[in-house]
Formats: C-alpha cells, structure tokens, sequence
C-alpha cells in the first residue's frame, strides 16, 4: 500500500488546531479570578455538547446504540470528563505551559501503558 503525501490543508487545520488548543490553557489561566477554571471547563462542555447534538440532528444520525456500548461510552466520558476537570483545577496551582505538557505527552504515556495491559497492542518497527 502506497502512503499519501500530506496535504497542505491537513497540515494547517492541524497547526490552527493545536494552537487553539495550547491558548485555551493560557485564557484559563488569564481571567482565572474571574471565573473558576472547572465553571469555565464546564461552559466549555456545555457548548461543545450543544454543538454536536446540532450536527447529530442536523445530519439525522440515529441514536439507536446498544446497552454496552452506552455504558463503555459513558465510561469514556467519565474519564474525559475528570481529565478536564482535574486539567482545569490544575491551573490554579501551576503555569498553562505545564498543563500544556500534560496534556500532549498523555497520549504517549497511554500507548506506553497500554502495552503492558494489551500485549498484542505493542509498539513494534513493523
């Protein structure tokens, strides 16, 4: 199988990408006495929860899933939902650029650990 050159959309869509995502930490952390970083977290979600019922409706995305899958993304959730909220917390003890190293090298720690939880799922130079 050939691989693909990466497109200059693809490489701009993820720069404007990771920058909104490294400015979020810093406007956390600039209005911080304002409003609290886990109320702030919590706007955030709201919004973006809003946003994709739009497109689920907008797009007429049935939501017919079975039983485990609701409870394995229900777990999903729970877990993303404390990484925010524990991320946001953070930043009342911290700088946003460490929260910002947190956050990018966790999915490295992921796929470290997850090889010693899934053997099958190693890294390999294959």
């Amino acid at each position: 199988m050939k691989r693909k050159q990466i497109d200059l959309f693809a490489v701009v869509s993820m720069i404007i990408l990771c920058a909104i995502w490294g400015l979020q930490q810093v406007s956390i952390k600039s209005i911080i006495f304002d409003i609290s970083p886990v109320l702030q977290g919590a706007i955030r979600s709201l919004i973006a929860t809003l946003a994709v019922y739009v497109l689920i409706q907008f797009r007429k995305i049935p939501l017919s899933l079975s039983t485990s899958v609701y409870k394995y993304g229900a777990l999903a959730g729970l877990l993303f939902g404390l990484e925010f909220l524990f991320v946001n917390e953070g930043l009342k003890y911290t700088s946003a650029a460490h929260i910002s190293v947190f956050i990018y090298t966790s999915p490295i720690f992921a796929v470290l650990g997850m090889g010693l939880f899934v053997p099958e799922e190693r890294l390999t130079s294959k």
